[in-house]
């Protein structure tokens, strides 16, 4: 199993459990012509806290912050992919399962860095 090392300008280090030898990068902001490559060349799309992880799926969940520069929308076109996100990391892989962007190309500093909770809940009968 990975865990996550940390992740800054969206790069995250996956360490094996047990040994702590790197395992697999994930670059939230891709390098190259990927999704994600234009959010790459500038910044941000950091964590700041520990992610959550679901053992029944086996995924790690990681908010990441704002892109960079935060406030000067101008020099970064384009949605600034995983930037301000919640992905989805296989954690015997360390590839990306899913992401969700809250704040596409965000110019307010609108981090979506919060612990992800899991929760399990009856709604109205439903599971």
């Amino acid at each position: 199993m990975l865990r996550c090392g940390h992740w800054q300008a969206g790069l995250a280090i996956l360490h094996r459990r047990g040994s702590g030898r790197t395992g697999r990068r994930h670059l939230g902001s891709e390098k190259g012509t990927a999704p994600g490559a234009e959010a790459w060349h500038r910044g941000g799309g950091s964590t700041w806290i520990t992610g959550t992880y679901d053992p029944e799926l086996n995924l790690i969940y990681w908010g990441t912050g704002n892109p960079g520069p935060d406030m000067n929308g101008d020099v970064r076109p384009g949605d600034n992919l995983y930037t301000c996100s919640v992905v989805a990391i296989d954690a015997d892989t360390g590839k990306l399962k899913w992401h969700f962007q809250f704040t596409p190309h965000d110019t307010h500093d609108w981090d979506a860095i919060g612990d992800p909770v899991l929760v399990d809940l009856t709604v109205g009968g439903l599971r």
